[in-house]
């Protein structure tokens, strides 16, 4: 049967291997998260809040199992659309993130909302340790939902930095290893996994595949 809608055919696109296919099911959801960002919306009951379908998804699984070769794709197709605004990062904290947030609405826009695809392929290596991983981890945690007004942040140093509305969305890999020591447990419990897909998977022990296998 032939299918032409998207999540299929990115599916297909991986081909047949042993890396598990919710990885790439989840990645391609990630990916029509971040290229719709807020131009898509569903409305609350509650006088018309709107609820936008941005995503924090996680790959977790052992090293080896695939996570990088679905991120990658992701990263890849991601990046030939500006308007996605694609930040691939092997380390990054809160305040780089506002001051990139900052100096980077869409489409140039000073009054348009700013929008973030955040990839990164172990999540171990991108957070920072200590206070500066937790300050980015609330960042993140705070501003999944937009509050539709603009954000002042600054320090006297640095002045203030305006951020309009943030549209966030993150994708990563890890291991449960790496996961653990990057978020601390308080993080976790203060409600940012809350937020956060985390789609489990590890190779086939039991089907082997020499080579990547792709449909005609």
């Amino acid at each position: 049967m032939m299918v032409n809608d998207f999540l299929s055919l990115f599916v297909a696109s991986a081909g047949t291997s042993e890396i598990p296919r919710q990885f790439f099911v989840f990645t391609g959801l990630s990916l029509l998260a971040a290229s719709v960002a807020d131009r898509v919306w569903l409305l609350r009951d509650d006088g018309g809040t709107r609820i936008y379908p941005n995503l924090y998804v996680f790959l977790i699984g052992p090293s080896g199992s695939g996570k990088e070769r679905a991120i990658t794709m992701a990263a890849r197709l991601a990046d030939c659309l500006p308007s996605v605004g694609l930040f691939a990062s092997t380390g990054i904290t809160k305040q780089y993130l506002i001051d990139h947030l900052g100096r980077s609405p869409r489409l140039g826009m000073d009054d348009e909302p700013s929008v973030l695809y955040l990839v990164t392929e172990e999540l171990g290596m991108s957070i920072p340790s200590k206070e500066l991983g937790k300050e980015l981890v609330k960042f993140m945690t705070g501003h999944y939902i937009q509050s539709g007004l603009p954000m002042t942040e600054g320090t006297r140093t640095h002045g203030p930095k305006v951020v309009t509305s943030p549209c966030l969305n993150w994708f990563a890999g890890t291991t449960d290893e790496w996961l653990t020591d990057a978020v601390e447990k308080d993080a976790i419990l203060s409600g940012f996994f809350a937020r956060v897909l985390g789609v489990r998977g590890r190779r086939s022990g039991t089907v082997r595949h020499a080579d990547i296998t792709y449909p005609a």
